[in-house]
């Protein structure tokens, strides 16, 4: 089966003010509607049901993505104690997908991204999960680029192995980090350089077994974590997801109605974890319980690395499908010049008031009557308690901003 894991853990640094930790990037209405959770969410509708959407986030967000994708069950919401990385977070996801298909193929989708054609991000997707079904290649997305952007890393195109109707193929020759700028010109005018989207899709036991290969005390603690679950996860010798160490309790598939479980003497049944059988309520409250005191203190031990840099740069079998559907990773303030229509001056702007000889601006203040004179390039974000100003060629920078904030004591505004 084919699984979506959406990666939505981040907190969105550089789209402070709006952005902050208790309601970070992805849970924020920024290019529309809808917020970028829901559009990736969206996104996935008619390739993947959403019983088999899995959204990875952290423990405080839970709430919030309930609320965002009532459509979700429950139970596909995955809560990380901490962040710990995308390897980490890959790791847990490939769990959890094997937990309900040992050869279970999954996409691993950033919940922040912008995608303007739909219908041809399907397309690509859908070539990409044939090509990861037997279990051999870890496929990745790689995005045409428009510009010298150093902030990207960067995939290599190697031999075309597929040049079909819809989607080529391309082996991947090499991974490469984000450039100066002089590079990035080179890469552009090269032809073959592509921006590394983030996007990968494999057989959820083959990225655990190289998981396993290559970083083996990430590996450690993702299996105690299977364990707890009530899998073993495969290892090197490849052999696929079986059922957990006997005194394990069987992880349920639902958790048990929290009234249930804090009552103590109700009885019934829920659907345990392949193999488990039927569980009473309080044999499955047991079972979440016990998951949830392992990954609590096994987690935040986990190494703290990337799916690139621990895997992905290593790997022999990898292959890239070129996206051309119109992409953005949002990742700073003046992204939303490439995802939204800007007014006659070049300015994005949310916010009443006048604006004379104001140009190519981005000024966010709805609860706010804004008056700018004769400025131009510049951020203006206020959310009703903090202003942030500053020039769009620093909007990159913000972190420095937000950790500014916190030395001087300010994390409320955090």
């Amino acid at each position: 089966m084919f699984f979506a894991v959406i990666m939505a853990g981040g907190t969105g640094q550089r789209f402070w003010p709006l952005s902050r930790r208790d309601r970070p990037k992805q849970f924020l209405s920024l290019v529309g509607e809808r917020t970028m959770l829901q559009l990736t969410f969206d996104r996935l509708a008619g390739l993947v049901p959403p019983e088999r959407v899995l959204v990875i986030t952290g423990a405080g967000y839970v709430d919030t993505v309930r609320e965002q994708l009532p459509e979700l069950p429950p139970e596909n919401i995955v809560a990380e104690p901490c962040g710990r990385d995308t390897a980490a977070a890959v790791g847990l996801g490939a769990l959890h997908v094997l937990r309900k298909d040992p050869r279970g193929v999954m996409a691993v989708l950033p919940a922040d991204h912008y995608i303007a054609h739909v219908r041809r991000f399907q397309q690509v997707l859908q070539a990409g999960v044939s090509l990861a079904a037997d279990g051999r290649w870890l496929v990745t997305m790689g995005i045409t680029p428009t510009r010298p952007d150093t902030g990207y890393g960067y995939i290599c195109q190697g031999e075309l192995l597929a040049e079909g109707p819809e989607v080529p193929v391309y082996r991947v020759e090499k991974f490469l980090e984000k450039p100066a700028l002089d590079r990035a010109r080179q890469f552009l005018a090269e032809g073959r350089y592509l921006w590394n989207s983030g996007m990968f899709i494999w057989r959820a036991d083959l990225i655990y077994r190289l998981i396993d290969e290559n970083l083996p005390s990430l590996a450690a603690g993702l299996a105690e974590i299977g364990r707890a679950m009530g899998i073993n996860a495969p290892g090197r010798d490849g052999e696929p997801a079986a059922a957990g160490e006997e005194g394990s309790p069987a992880f349920p598939e639902t958790p048990p109605p929290a009234d249930n479980r804090a009552a103590g003497n109700r009885t019934g049944a829920i659907t345990g974890s392949k193999g488990s059988g039927v569980k009473t309520v309080q044999e499955a409250g047991a079972a979440v319980d016990f998951y949830n005191k392992v990954i609590s203190r096994v987690y935040p031990e986990l190494p703290k690395v990337s799916i690139d840099y621990g895997v992905m740069e290593k790997a022999a079998n990898v292959l890239v499908l070129p996206g051309d559907f119109g992409w953005d990773d949002v990742g700073s303030w003046p992204a939303l010049e490439r995802c939204r229509e800007a007014e006659e001056n070049g300015n994005i702007i949310e916010a009443r008031g006048v604006f004379l000889e104001t140009r190519n601006s981005i000024i966010h203040a709805p609860g706010r009557l804004v008056a700018t004179l004769g400025v131009e390039d510049l951020v203006v974000v206020d959310d009703g308690e903090c202003l942030l100003v500053c020039h769009k060629d620093r909007a990159q920078e913000l972190k420095r901003l937000t950790a500014a904030l916190q030395e001087a004591g300010l994390d409320h505004a955090l």
